[in-house]
């Protein structure tokens, strides 16, 4: 009788090593960049809800009191008056609001992408932003109005995810413009509310050049960005440089 021997083959205990290691150095190199890539896309799907709310508030109250750039110009004074009057209607909010003027619990710490406190071309800081309005979507996102009184013109501050980190703008934390008709320095922005540079005129080079930790004001062109690409991710251009998924 014959015997027939199959000869198997099988990988040695130093083959299998040497894999698993070259599998975790991918994994290591790959799977970070993928996770910050979906969070910060659950950030922009974020930043495109909240946007909606606040802008049906102003649609709703330009019923009522007709076009936003006619309302009454608020002061350092009057700002809380005039956030009763036009917004909070038309707003679901949580309890756990702040309107003290720049002191307490409306003092809150947000940072520009390269980790700066001074977060926009006119001087404000990051605790500054939240200083006079301070109030809580239902959905938990934190919206923060600060009046400029020397350019008639609202910062409105938006933290998607509240005051959980990073809290960085661009990353988590979104600027817009609510001006009025006599503002001069946003007299482009008047009439609208929109993401800071976010006005069709302005070019998608100078907006990718304020969404990197390289540019002048780091991160306050990313809102604008994303919202030209309907609040998604560019899959097939590269990101604005210095610019990792999110931060």
């Amino acid at each position: 009788m014959k015997h027939h021997y199959c000869k198997r083959f099988a990988f040695t205990l130093a083959e299998v090593l040497i894999t698993l290691g070259i599998i975790g150095v991918v994994a290591a190199l790959v799977i970070p960049t993928f996770v910050r890539k979906y969070q910060y896309q659950v950030y922009a799907t974020k930043l495109a809800e909240d946007y909606a709310i606040l802008s049906n508030a102003i649609k709703m109250a330009e019923r009522e009191y007709g076009p936003q750039e006619t309302w009454e110009t608020p002061t350092d004074s009057n700002y809380r008056e005039f956030f009763d009057k036009y917004l909070r209607p038309h707003l679901q909010l949580l309890d756990n609001e702040c309107t003290n003027n720049n002191s307490g619990n409306c003092r809150f710490q947000t940072k520009d992408m390269a980790g700066g406190t001074r977060i926009n071309a006119i001087g404000t800081t990051g605790t500054e932003a939240w200083g006079f309005v301070k109030v809580y979507l239902a959905n938990g996102s934190m919206v923060g109005m600060r009046f400029q009184n020397a350019h008639n013109a609202f910062n409105v501050f938006i933290d998607v995810n509240g005051e959980k980190g990073p809290n960085r703008q661009g990353v988590d934390t979104f600027m817009l413009i609510l001006a009025f008709a006599d503002s001069t320095s946003f007299k482009d922005y008047i009439g609208k509310f929109v993401l800071y540079w976010g006005l069709p005129s302005t070019r998608d080079s100078v907006l990718k050049q304020y969404c990197s930790k390289e540019g002048a004001y780091p991160g306050l062109g990313c809102g604008a960005l994303l919202q030209r690409n309907g609040f998604k991710i560019p899959k097939n251009e590269g990101w604005p440089s210095g610019y990792k998924y999110p931060y």
